[in-house]
């Protein structure tokens, strides 16, 4: 039995050059390609704005027996980019001119991808993350939730209720997709923040300096998730 995690608390590919390949193959549609390319290690440490690919890839690999999905976004990637930097902005209690200067570019960006005529002629400079414009396109056309709920393959969706990278908003959207499902299993937890390690408070990217470690409810979750299959 296969159970493949995808967790978008890792910010990084576990190969650069793969990771920068896996954008490229998507964004011309070369799915199957891009998904064989990796190794296991490297198909659990998928980056947060791939994170939502979690339903396309087991449509392509029916040999995946499961899913754990620990802090996956439901939401189009644009908008969370712009509410993670309004929320970061927003954290010292003032908003300086350089953020809000930031924060109209970031919109501009985001208004670009969702504008219908837009072109793989638009630089990437132009865009949110610097990723090309074939990217943005593919997702046009692509729903995550909609998509998953034609798999087959048991699910366990984890979110931490401190995470304002990928917020209960995007829990509940799963939830609201899949509540139906006997093979989907959700669970939440309100002190953990996106790396699922436990702190008071807001959340902020300074956390995340601070050494620690998952959980132990969330290994034991997982673990008896897997032995329960």
């Amino acid at each position: 039995m296969a159970i493949v995690p995808w967790i978008s608390a890792l910010d990084s590919m576990t190969n650069e050059d793969k990771g920068e390949r896996f954008v490229r193959m998507l964004a011309s549609g070369s799915y199957a390609s891009a998904w064989e390319d990796f190794d296991s290690t490297t198909k659990a440490a998928m980056p947060p704005h791939q994170i939502e690919l979690i339903p396309r890839i087991g449509m392509l690999d029916h040999e995946i027996a499961g899913f754990v999905v620990m802090a996956g976004p439901s939401r189009p990637s644009e908008d969370a980019i712009l509410e993670q930097m309004a929320y970061i902005y927003s954290l010292d209690g003032l908003v300086s001119d350089s953020e809000m200067e930031q924060l109209e570019k970031i919109k501009q960006q985001v208004a670009m991808v969702k504008d219908p005529w837009l072109s793989a002629e638009i630089p990437s400079k132009e865009l949110p993350l610097g990723l090309p414009a074939e990217y943005w396109l593919d997702l046009h056309d692509y729903n995550p939730l909609e998509t998953a709920r034609h798999l087959n393959c048991d699910v366990l969706i984890l979110q931490a209720g401190r995470d304002y990278q990928v917020t209960m908003e995007d829990f509940w959207g799963w939830k609201r997709a899949l509540n139906d499902r006997q093979n989907v299993v959700f669970e939440s937890y309100p002190k953990l923040n996106h790396l699922f390690m436990e702190g008071d408070g807001k959340s902020s990217p300074e956390e995340y300096q601070v050494a620690g470690h998952v959980a132990e409810v969330v290994i034991e979750d997982i673990a008896n998730w897997i032995k329960s299959q």
